[in-house]
């Protein structure tokens, strides 16, 4: 077997952990849902579109070279790069909306970058 496989197999094992890590994540922040401000929603959603990027990047590398398995390598790169944009807008508009619970800071910059990003 060649490197590739190799490195194919350590690839898919670290994106299933980190996976796992961020449904382990996603599951404690439900259960103590108690805060009604806008990052927690945020937030929420950036852990969600973070687990469906990972299981795309998943797909990726565990069908790469496989020409049987081409839809399920098609629709993992569509939700690798199409969830990613979402991650860095929905990122973007955590870290403005964990700001705004102690300073006043404009959504501005954010719908900019949302904007450009998407």
């Amino acid at each position: 077997m060649s490197e590739f496989y190799y490195m194919r197999e350590l690839n898919v094992g670290l994106l299933i952990f980190a996976c796992l890590v961020d449904i382990a994540l996603l599951i404690g922040t439900i259960i103590n849902y108690k805060k009604t401000g806008s990052f927690i929603k945020y937030f929420l959603f950036l852990l969600i579109n973070v687990i469906v990027m990972i299981t795309g990047e998943c797909f990726v590398w565990a069908f790469t070279g496989d020409i049987t398995k081409i839809l399920w390598l098609k629709l993992g790169a569509f939700l690798s790069f199409g969830c990613g944009s979402i991650v860095n807008t929905l990122f973007i508009y955590c870290l403005v909306s964990f700001v705004r619970e102690k300073e006043k800071v404009s959504w501005r910059y954010a719908n900019i970058f949302a904007l450009f990003n998407l």
